[in-house]
């Protein structure tokens, strides 16, 4: 859908461009198998839903899931903090079948977790920008999905004051999924020191894990609240 075109070289005027979005089919999932088979004009947001309904999903969180397709997300490869904990997005493609320049139907890699013929073709092709073929199908490993993910923003007076609240947070009780520090402006100094903890599991054990961050980071000048859920 164009959502990450910024991603590639800029077009030629007389580029010929390829749209898959009538490629928009769930081929095939096996939840058992925890491996899904979807074309390329999907959107990734319809992807997550199919999977979530039997409590599964591709762990990569985008802002714009509902508009980027899934042809699109493997060529750019993104990645978010989830990347820490799963791996890279690259790892979760088990098969890609696309076109060549050529014109020749492609397809490498196989609707399997264990397989170990050959090159690791599908990973070359995440995150190869549309250079090398025009994808239009992707197979996917999927994850168990968390039941519970609660987002947490921490602020404070000082960049070393928020440092300070996530050493102790790394030495306490509480173990979040990830954190990270977030900047609007890398160049705006006069930015709110911030901090995103996110925690995931069971319900009982994300309360008594958020119960336990707000020990770990209470102090003078520092503030914790929830985050709302992503739609």
């Amino acid at each position: 859908a164009g959502t990450y075109i910024d991603a590639l070289e800029p077009v030629p005027s007389d580029a010929l461009l390829l749209f898959s979005e009538r490629m928009n089919r769930v081929t095939e999932y096996r939840p058992d198998d925890m491996v899904v088979s979807v074309e390329a004009g999907a959107t990734f947001g319809a992807l997550q839903d199919a999977l979530d309904k039997r409590g599964q999903w591709i762990p990569l969180e985008l802002p714009d899931a509902d508009k980027a397709t899934v042809g699109g997300i493997v060529a750019a490869s993104p990645s978010d903090p989830w990347s820490a904990v799963y791996h890279r997005f690259g790892y979760h493609v088990l098969e890609v079948r696309a076109v060549d320049a050529q014109g020749r139907r492609v397809r490498a890699g196989a609707r399997v977790v264990k397989n170990v013929a050959g090159y690791d073709m599908p990973r070359l092709y995440a995150g190869s920008r549309g250079t090398l073929v025009f994808i239009t199908q992707v197979t996917f490993v999927t994850r168990p999905k968390p039941p519970v993910i609660a987002r947490l923003s921490l602020n404070t007076d000082t960049w070393e004051s928020l440092m300070e609240r996530l050493m102790g947070l790394s030495v306490s009780e509480a173990s979040p999924a990830w954190t990270c520090v977030v900047r609007d402006d890398i160049q705006d100094t006069g930015a709110r020191p911030t901090a995103g903890i996110v925690l995931a599991g069971q319900p009982e054990t994300v309360e008594w894990q958020t119960s336990r961050v707000m020990d770990a980071v209470r102090g003078a000048g520092s503030m914790v609240s929830r985050v709302p859920e992503l739609p």
